[in-house]
This record gives structure tokens, C-alpha cells and sequence, in this order.
């Protein structure tokens, strides 16, 4: 059994990808990007981060890494709109709010600490030490592979109390299950899709070299 990895909000990647690890999906010349294009790409993008965290002989919070950063992909596919100065915050957030809070709705409750705590501090620094400017964190987060971490009742985050301190867990096959789901959402709902097509096409994927 896997422990979890605890860490409090409070406590204290380059994208290093071989040519063989990508993936032509558009190509620079490609003038317009079907919705099937996008979408298998967002659901391949994720199946290679579930499979990662398959590799049980791993240990590792990887996964968790690729997880922060995907959402942070499928926020641009929703609502960024090619400025130099995207707010990247406000579009995470509000992903994880719209879009996967449809999905389920504990996620609206943690949105703003799944972008300072997790995203930032996983992402950046591998913990989750929030930016020095970042909002004051609401929830301490812990993250697990542990089946026994999984969703209670099948739309309620598992939370643990460790040394008098609550923890919020969120569970790497649940995570992946939902963006799942969120993606389905995403390219179901109209105004989203058309919006994810559109900036596909600004900033395409990671092409082939």
C-alpha cells in the first residue's frame, strides 16, 4: 500500500521532451483543427499521465506534476485569448470551478488553492509552497495513489486529520477519472468548444520536429 504524501499548503518543469516523445498532432501549416484533433490529443496527453501513474513501482508524485499542468493546458483551451499577459490564475481557476466543479462540485470549494498550492508549488518547485504572492491558502492538500484515498461516496474528497491539522487528499486516479469527464465537458458544451477549437489553432500543440 501506497502512504500518502502529505504536505501543508503552508509548507515549504521544464518541459524537457525528446523528438521521440512527440506527438504530431497539427500541423504548422494546418489551417483549421476539427474537434476531434484537439479533444484526442487533450485524451491522449491523458491517458500518458494515467499510465505513468500505473507504474506502481514508481513511488512518485509525477503524475501529480503532469496533472497540475494539464489542467493548466485544458484552462488555455477554455478561456485563454493569446495576450502576452494571460491571466493564467483566473483561467485555472476558473476551470477548475466551471469545468470540473460541473463535473464535481468539491473541486469549486479548493479551485483557488488547486492553482497558488498545488499548481504553482508541484509544478515549480516539486512541494507545495505557494508563490509569497499567492492568496492565503484555505485548505492543507495532500496528494495520494492510495486506493483508500479515493472519492467518499463517490462525490466527496477523502480528507484525513494528521496532528490535530486537516488534509484534503486528492487521489491520482480520481483526478485522472474527473479531467476525463472534464474534457468530455469541455468539447460537449458549445461556447467551450468552439473556444478550445479556436485557440488550438493559435497556439496548436506540441508538433512534430
Amino acid at each position: 500500500m501506497k502512504k500518502v504524501i502529505a504536505l501543508s499548503a503552508s509548507a515549504n518543469m521544464a518541459n524537457n521532451i525528446g523528438a521521440s516523445a512527440i506527438q504530431t498532432v497539427v500541423q504548422a501549416n494546418t489551417c483549421s483543427t476539427c474537434k476531434p484533433d484537439i479533444q484526442k490529443y487533450c485524451e491522449d496527453q491523458l491517458d500518458a499521465i494515467r499510465r505513468i501513474n500505473g507504474i506502481e513501482s514508481l513511488h512518485t508524485p509525477i503524475a501529480f506534476v503532469g496533472i497540475a499542468a494539464f489542467i493548466g493546458y485544458l484552462s488555455r483551451l477554455a478561456y485563454g485569448n493569446n495576450k502576452v499577459h494571460d491571466p493564467d490564475a483566473k483561467f485555472y481557476i476558473k476551470f477548475v470551478t466551471d469545468v470540473m466543479g460541473a463535473v464535481k462540485s468539491d473541486y469549486k470549494a479548493i479551485a483557488s488553492d488547486l492553482y497558488y498550492v498545488f499548481r504553482c508549488g508541484i509544478v515549480h518547485s516539486m512541494s507545495f509552497k505557494p508563490p509569497i504572492d499567492a492568496t492565503a491558502p484555505t485548505y492543507n492538500i495532500a496528494i495520494s495513489h492510495d486506493t483508500q484515498t479515493q472519492w467518499r461516496n463517490g462525490n466527496r474528497f477523502y480528507t484525513v486529520n494528521k496532528n490535530g491539522i486537516l488534509f484534503t487528499v486528492l487521489n491520482a486516479d480520481d483526478m485522472i477519472c474527473d479531467l476525463f469527464k472534464s474534457i468530455d465537458y469541455m468539447f460537449s458544451d458549445p461556447i467551450l468548444q468552439q473556444h478550445a477549437i479556436k485557440f488550438g489553432n493559435v497556439q496548436p500543440p506540441i508538433q512534430g520536429l
